[in-house]
């Protein structure tokens, strides 16, 4: 990722800024990234301790572990699966395939927020909120808090698919590709850490 569009690396317009630009975005998103990485482990360490301390796990009444939670799942890491073929697309020139690509990870993404929705609501059908006891407070503590990081990868994610279908990259310009599909693997995988420890405690 170099120059935008109709600008190559070899013409007169295209200097050191652009890369520097380039890097800086990518060390910026890093830096972000890493924050947001020490909040889930804050929040994942919590959940182990209490899960730790309780006499028993999870706590008596509980209902089964929620397949909906599994849907979730695939939903998410089938979006970042379109989400990777949309970089790969837009390094090759490929603009159907980026368009498609972001289109579809981005609808997948507001299924994923549905989804948890849907699942949020069996949980307090089945008398597991927040105030309840522990274990509902760090399920929806956990589930919330990447949900609410989810949202915010949506709209970046929509932005980012707008411009696409708009032309707006290149294979020699796709900041917003780049930054998108690093924001939202990294989601990916904040998830899949989550639920597996929900699916094992729970």
């Amino acid at each position: 990722m170099t120059a935008p569009p109709g600008i190559s690396d070899s013409d007169p317009r295209y200097d050191s800024r652009y890369q520097s630009a380039a890097g800086a975005g990518k060390l910026g998103m890093a830096i972000f990234l890493v924050v947001v990485g020490a909040l889930f482990i804050v929040g994942l360490i919590g959940y182990v301790v209490v899960r730790l301390r309780a006499p028993e796990w999870p706590p008596p009444g509980t209902p089964p572990f929620f397949y909906g939670l599994w849907i979730s799942t695939g939903i998410l890491v089938t979006s970042s699966v379109f989400l990777h073929m949309a970089y790969v697309a837009v390094r090759s020139d490929n603009q159907p395939g980026l368009r498609r690509g972001m289109t579809v990870a981005a609808l997948l993404g507001v299924a994923f927020l549905l989804c948890q929705a849907w699942n949020w609501s069996h949980m307090v059908g089945e008398s597991v909120t927040p105030s309840g006891n522990l274990y509902g407070f760090t399920f929806f503590m956990l589930t919330g808090l990447h949900a609410l990081h989810v949202l915010g990868g949506v709209i970046q994610l929509s932005i980012a698919a707008a411009r696409a279908r708009r032309g707006k990259y290149s294979s020699t310009f796709y900041p917003g590709v780049l930054y998108s599909a690093m924001y939202w693997h990294f989601l990916a995988v904040i998830w899949i850490v989550v639920f597996s420890i929900l699916a094992l405690g729970g």
